[in-house]
């Protein structure tokens, strides 16, 4: 049970260090890129529990450089926090969402200069769904509700309860707890991937859940295409207590109208993502968190056009002996591919950088467990 007056001094020793005008440190980043160049935002996860663990890589894809530690480098080196979980760019700034230090740091997007921190020591916070200038979901992992916080205030201004569903895999109630979001209308919807089996479904005018949609066990990540369906990813649980599935979703009619179903239990789907179209869905194909010994064929970065019901029949990037792709990131502009392998969850891993058709351009070495992209 996370401790008061733990966090009271920790938060407090984050703005005495941020605010301290004495001797400041030179700004790194303070660089001058192309107009045309894009930024790459890696969020390194480090390993839960440890307060220094994660970190913030910054990558120029034109120009090939490579910002490592940014956040700490920058900020008077203050460590981001435990667990880096996603990173998400909204109205000119950057929102880095640091799952286990109950906090978001809110930083310049082109300087990673310190701006604010959301912050309530009952957080365990994992993605930001952002509603309009002055709202915003913020998921958890652990509690039963999502809370709305405002982007231009950085105040926390109430919360989304979350019911208790039966699970149909264990027959039994849960407190329902959030991960992914999409937005369609003035509907979220919500992924229910710890132990669950629905897609909730939020009122944003309300704030209040309105329904839920049986779908696959744990459903880890969602994406919403160009013809408003939304599809989503089930890894089946670990051990396997159901088969990994692909699913669409249609938010009109909240029914499932595709589905491919996986029978191998050695098989895992994460990571879905959508190119900035919503033409082509991708998604991991693996093992799970094992690093394998050798090369499976059927590993890998999958592409699937969303108006082909036929699942595609071999991965664009395949994971090679000795690899383990753990993050995945398409460039919304450029459809450029970015992959993280974790290798061992100890050492720095690597990111891969591919164009569109699945070529390397090249890899380099991030930080300790490179999992979520996201870009300016």
């Amino acid at each position: 049970m996370k401790k008061i007056a733990y966090y009271f001094w920790g938060f407090a020793l984050i703005f005495m260090v941020l605010g301290c005008e004495k001797d400041p440190k030179p700004n790194p980043l303070e660089i001058k890129p192309e107009q045309d160049e894009r930024i790459v935002y890696i969020t390194n996860e480090g390993n839960f529990g440890d307060k220094k663990g994660a970190s913030l890589t910054i990558y120029y894809p034109k120009s090939g450089k490579i910002i490592n530690d940014a956040f700490y480098r920058v900020n008077n080196e203050t460590y981001l926090g435990d667990v880096a979980q996603s990173s998400s760019t909204f109205k000119d700034e950057l929102y880095i969402v640091v799952n286990n230090s109950s906090w978001v740091q809110v930083v310049d997007p082109e300087t990673i200069k310190f701006k604010a921190s959301i912050f309530d020591y009952d957080l365990s916070p994992r993605y930001i769904e952002f509603l309009s200038p002055t709202k915003a979901y913020l998921s958890d992992l652990y509690a039963n509700r999502i809370s709305i916080f405002n982007p231009e205030t950085k105040k926390i201004i109430g919360h989304v309860p979350l019911p208790k569903l039966e699970v149909k895999v264990k027959k039994r109630l849960k407190p329902v707890n959030v991960e992914q979001m999409v937005r369609y209308k003035d509907l979220v919807f919500g992924c229910w991937w710890s132990y669950g089996d629905k897609v909730v479904v939020i009122n944003t005018t309300t704030d209040a859940v309105v329904d839920n949609i049986q779908v696959g066990y744990q459903p880890n990540s969602m994406v919403i295409d160009k013809n408003n369906k939304i599809w989503v990813l089930c890894d089946g649980g670990y051990p396997k207590l159901e088969k990994s599935k692909l699913q669409r979703l249609d938010p009109e009619t909240r029914k499932i109208d595709f589905e491919v179903a996986f029978d191998d239990p050695k098989i895992t789907l994460s990571e879905l993502q959508i190119d900035g179209k919503g033409e082509n869905i991708y998604f991991l194909v693996n093992g799970g968190f094992i690093k394998k010994n050798q090369e499976d064929p059927r590993f890998g970065v999958y592409k699937m056009n969303v108006d082909s019901e036929k699942y595609p029949d071999a991965p664009i990037i395949k994971e090679g002996n000795d690899m383990l792709f753990y993050g995945l990131g398409i460039d919304p502009k450029t459809s450029e591919i970015y992959i993280a392998d974790a290798i061992d969850y100890q050492q720095k891993g690597v990111i891969y950088h591919y164009n569109a058709s699945g070529g390397l351009i090249r890899d380099f070495k991030a930080g300790i467990i490179p999992g979520a992209f996201s870009f300016n």
